[in-house]
């Protein structure tokens, strides 16, 4: 029910849409890119990009990003997550809004990624 909630229910619509001061944990379809390529992300150079979905080969629901140094794109890049860059798995992800590189541009931020599915 979840995973059906936080997508095509739109709670992750209704987060993502304005900042928040609390975090959301979500079920959805993730697929990792190897980087950031949006200009307004404030450095985002250093970061990498989780398109957020309700299911595979869909328009993402949103994007999230983390930094590469960070413990999730550390184990992306060690392989120790049974997530890849461009293959989409169900996973469960907890989500801030950041504010503090830019207020002035708040994006979603990735703060803990979990690959083992929906099952508790």
């Amino acid at each position: 029910v979840d995973p059906f909630l936080d997508t095509y229910g739109g709670r992750l619509v209704d987060y993502s849409t304005q900042p928040s001061d609390q975090s959301g944990t979500f079920k959805v379809i993730v697929s990792a890119m190897a980087s950031c390529d949006n200009p307004q992300i404030p450095r985002n150079e250093t970061k990498l990009t989780l398109k957020l979905l309700a299911r595979d080969n869909t328009q993402e629901i949103a994007r999230a990003h983390f930094s590469k140094s960070s413990s999730i794109g550390k184990s992306l890049e060690d392989g120790s997550y049974r997530l890849s860059y461009g293959r989409a798995r169900p996973c469960t992800v907890t989500l801030k809004w950041n504010t503090e590189e830019d207020p002035r541009i708040p994006f979603l931020e990735v703060i803990e990624l979990d690959t083992s599915g929906w099952n508790p």
